[in-house]
C-alpha cells in the first residue's frame, strides 16, 4: 500500500496532520518501479484535498483523481474518484491539478486538454 502524508509547518515544528493511503490494488499487478501513481500530484482548496493517480496500479484506467473532504471533526474522508469518461489506458489523467473554491482543473495530456470539475456542495461534475 502506498501512502501520502500531509504535514503542517509552523515556526516551531513540523507535524503530520493526516496520512492518506492509496486504494486497494486491483487484480492487475504492476511493479513498483512502473508506478508513478498515487500522490504524484497534490492540490487543495478550502474544504477538499486532491490526490492524483495518473498511472494507477490498475493498468486498465486512464488515471484518477481521489477527492478527500474534510469532515466537521477534522478527519479526511474520500468523497469520490474522478476519471475521464473517454479515457484510455496510459492517458495520465491527473498529471496536473489546480483548485480553488470548489472548482478543480485536471490536466489530461494525452487529450491535449484539461477537464474542469465543479462541486455543487454534494457532487463533482464536469
Amino acid at each position: 500500500m502506498r501512502k501520502t502524508v500531509l504535514f503542517a509547518v509552523n515556526a516551531v515544528s513540523l507535524a503530520s496532520i493526516v496520512a492518506l493511503c492509496s486504494p486497494p490494488a486491483s487484480a492487475q499487478w504492476v511493479p513498483v518501479a512502473d508506478q508513478r501513481g498515487f500522490g504524484q500530484v497534490l492540490e487543495a482548496d478550502n474544504a477538499h484535498f486532491f490526490v492524483a493517480d495518473p498511472s494507477p496500479r490498475n493498468a486498465y484506467t486512464p488515471g484518477q483523481v481521489h477527492v478527500y473532504e474534510r469532515a466537521t471533526d477534522g478527519s479526511w474522508n474520500e468523497n469520490t474518484v474522478l476519471e475521464p469518461e473517454d479515457g484510455e489506458v496510459g492517458d495520465d489523467f491527473g498529471s496536473a491539478l489546480a483548485a480553488e473554491n470548489g472548482t478543480l482543473v485536471v490536466g489530461y495530456p494525452s487529450d491535449n486538454t484539461a477537464y474542469i470539475f465543479r462541486n455543487d456542495g454534494t457532487d463533482w461534475s464536469r
